[in-house]
C-alpha cells in the first residue's frame, strides 16, 4: 500500500531520526515504512499521525489528502 509518510515529513521538516525518537522506533524502520517496504502496526501508524497532527487515512491511504496545507 502506498503511503504519503515521506512527503507529509519532508512538508512539515520532520526529520527521520526525530520521528524514530518520538515514536520509540529506529530510522531504519521509518525508512522501511516510508518505501512500504514494512506495514507499520497500527499503534505505529497511530502514533506517526498524531505527531504529523494527521489521521492515519491522510498519511496511509494515498487517495486522502492532507488538512494542512
Amino acid at each position: 500500500m502506498k503511503n504519503r509518510l515521506r512527503e507529509i515529513r519532508k512538508e512539515q521538516q520532520v526529520a527521520v531520526k526525530e520521528l524514530a525518537r518520538k515514536t520509540g522506533v529506529t530510522p531504519s524502520m521509518i525508512y522501511q515504512v516510508e518505501r512500504d517496504e514494512k506495514a507499520p502496526s497500527l499503534e505505529l501508524a497511530q502514533n506517526i499521525a498524531r505527531i504529523l497532527g494527521m489521521t492515519t487515512d491522510e498519511v496511509f491511504l494515498p487517495n486522502k489528502k492532507s488538512r494542512k496545507k
